[in-house]
């Protein structure tokens, strides 16, 4: 047997104590002369041997208590080892760095208070004993057992915080490797990252949880960001709205909200917020030339300042690139409106002599009235579409028609013409389709009446669309985003007779202007995603390098292959920290990205350790999960003794209450 505290074995002389006391109280007695009484004397004889017995019975019975007691501060394990010797256990320790532990606690931040706490109970540890030491960098180099010394080298080395990985993952990942005889984990029990498993691996060992925790309850984190319109042109006025969350009971008033341009710090603008609720503020400002651009939006506060920041990268468009596909004639409608305006690059080519290639080069291909579809132009299509392009279908022939329902799932298809000509239904204004055309609609507008026209039938799911309808509630105009990227548009009629009417002109135009690149580029720390670029002709094998933008960092190479005539690239590792980061073809910029944490955290909600045992109860978990009780908190011995035999310091516990029951039956009970 080996002890945790085996200088706690320097008292067991005190076992003695009693029986030191009892021999100084020991007395003979003294002879007096009396007259002969045998009777009394032959009485008196007989309880002085059972006062005798008792007095051992009650010394012995002190003696095993204190023991008892001094063993139970000793902690014996069942390991009957040397504490340099033999093979040691193995321990698996999770130590939680995420970003709600940087809360401030009775003792510091909660943090340096688990790191504290892991530093006590590495040196309680015996030599001989494995330890692999896991944090929310899960990075490939904590994947192994280490020896005790490197542990605690490893300890001094520091960590980097971010995201907690959930309960369920981590599990996942370590029930692959070595199953450890002890499984130890440092957290805060944050509710938004501490989630009970669906299923618990087999074999894996008990859980126990060091709980740190603040009294604090309170964040605010900045959630999205958008622009008004989907398209940003040079020259032109912009709003970039910013929606907050105030995770507190406490109302917020009049807090700064700070945005920075391209680097440049803009007049901030207020905010007050109500508790546990959402809030948007709006920065006002003239977008500049065409290009990447970067914005970053920021609060001060204390708490959690991991979202505190947000970044955003948006390109300026120059003009927005239109094809017109037409097949046996050309109609002026999309000329006179497109052609003229600096706003876009118009081109048009007959079905016949199109050039697929252009398809790339361009942002909305309106396919207009054509006679067929070729199976050269669908594989065109198909790319732009998945390189996130937008394509608007004006009815032609019905054989095209009956291709362009067979050539894949647009969200509608085109049924049978209506009989007779049809009246286009009143706009309707919550649309958004239609957000600052109109003021008011005039219930008696003169609405177009148009012939032919055809059916569109809803077929599939996907994100869909329906600004405009006639006045028996079938779609005029449709839209569609279903399995990729791009959207596509669908007109119930021809443009002969719309065109002369005054809507053609916006309705037209916000299916160009929706058709302009993603103006905002997001993403967040982790996620890995694939970005499309189109091939640069004089480049054979294009190299793309990721590089950190307004801060200090290392740049490396990303990954690409070549997906349906582009460069698909992909980051290839996760960042280190959000901000900027570009992507470069050589010294071309080709994108501009802004990368942000999870905001999964941002609730800085604790489980109440009373609830957080009921909930282990009621999921039946008492043999995969507990939590370590206050009492173990302040001893690292106590919790390794706990951790290697929980019931030794209870059947110590019995011993010692079972030497003072038979003392007290010794004393009172005894005849």
């Amino acid at each position: 047997m080996a002890f945790v505290h085996p200088e706690w074995l320097w008292f067991l002389p005190m076992a003695l104590l009693p029986l030191i006391l009892h021999l100084i109280h020991f007395r003979r007695y003294r002879k007096v002369l009396f007259p002969n009484v045998q009777v009394i004397e032959s009485i008196r004889e007989e309880e002085r041997v059972k006062n005798r017995l008792r007095q051992w019975l009650m010394l012995a019975s002190r003696m095993l208590f204190l023991v008892a007691l001094i063993l139970l501060f000793a902690q014996p394990t069942p390991n009957n080892e040397t504490q340099t010797g033999g093979a040691g256990r193995s321990w698996l320790i999770y130590l939680d760095q995420s970003f709600s532990m940087e809360a401030e606690g009775s003792e510091g931040l909660l943090g340096d208070q688990a790191i504290q706490a892991l530093r006590m109970l590495l040196g309680q540890l015996k030599e001989t004993d494995k330890v692999q030491l896991i944090t929310n960098e899960l990075l490939p180099e904590d994947q192994r057992m280490r020896s005790l010394p490197e542990a605690r080298e490893r300890l001094t080395q520091g960590f980097s915080g971010g995201q907690s990985p959930s309960m369920e993952a981590l599990l996942q990942r370590q029930a692959q490797t070595e199953t450890p005889a002890e499984v130890l984990w440092l957290t805060d029990l944050q509710k938004s990252a501490f989630a009970f498993p669906s299923q618990w691996p087999e074999a894996f060992p008990k859980l126990r949880i060091w709980p740190f925790q603040s009294g604090l309850a309170a964040n605010l984190s900045i959630d999205s960001v958008w622009f008004d319109r989907p398209a940003l042109l040079a020259g032109q006025t912009a709003s970039l709205s910013v929606q907050m969350t105030n995770h507190s009971a406490e109302q917020r008033i009049d807090l700064p909200v700070y945005l920075r341009l391209d680097g440049e710090p803009k007049p901030p603008v207020t905010l007050s917020i109500d508790p546990m609720a959402k809030g948007t503020v709006h920065f006002s400002f003239l977008l500049p030339e065409a290009g990447w651009h970067d914005a970053e939006v920021y609060i001060q506060d204390r708490q959690m300042p991991f979202d505190n920041n947000y970044f955003l990268a948006f390109e300026v468009a120059k003009s927005i690139r239109i094809l017109e596909v037409y097949g046996s004639q050309a109609q002026s409608s999309l000329q006179k409106l497109f052609g003229k305006d600096s706003l876009f690059q118009f081109q048009r080519s007959p079905e016949r002599s199109l050039e697929v290639d252009a398809l790339g080069a361009s942002d909305l291909v309106v396919l207009h009235a054509l006679t067929g579809l070729p199976g050269g132009l669908k594989q065109a299509l198909d790319r732009h579409l998945q390189a996130g392009g937008s394509v608007l279908v004006v009815p032609g022939s019905p054989e095209s028609l009956v291709e362009l329902n067979a050539w894949r799932n647009l969200g509608w298809r085109y049924g049978a013409p209506f009989a007779q000509a049809s009246r286009m239904a009143l706009p309707q204004l919550n649309n958004p389709f239609f957000k600052d055309v109109f003021d008011r609609v005039d219930p008696d507008m003169d609405l177009p009446e148009i012939g032919p026209a055809y059916e569109l039938q809803r077929a599939g799911e996907g994100l869909q669309q329906v600004p405009i309808s006639w006045v028996n509630g079938s779609p005029m105009l449709a839209g569609h985003q279903g399995d990729f990227p791009g959207k596509v548009w669908l007109m119930a009629c021809p443009l002969s007779d719309f065109s002369k009417h005054a809507l053609f002109v916006p309705v037209m135009l916000n299916i160009a202007l929706s058709a302009a690149p993603a103006s905002i580029q997001t993403k967040v720390v982790g996620e890995d995603m694939p970005y499309a670029f189109a091939k640069d002709p004089s480049l054979q094998d294009p190299v793309y390098r990721i590089a950190p933008w307004r801060f200090e960092g290392e740049s490396w190479i990303a990954l690409r292959q070549s997906v349906a005539g582009k460069d698909q690239v992909r980051m290839a590792r996760v960042e280190p920290r959000a901000g900027f980061y570009r992507f470069l073809r050589g010294e071309e910029e080709v994108l501009r990205l802004g990368v942000n944490y999870n905001r999964r955290e941002s609730n800085p909600e604790l489980w109440d350790l009373t609830d957080f045992e009921k909930e282990i109860q009621a999921l039946a978990l008492q043999e995969k999960i507990s939590l370590i009780q206050a009492t173990d908190m302040q001893s690292g011995g106590a919790l390794i003794t706990s951790a290697a035999d929980p019931k030794w310091w209870r059947w110590l516990v019995l011993l010692a209450l079972v030497a003072l029951a038979l003392e007290i039956l010794w004393m009172k009970l005894w005849p």
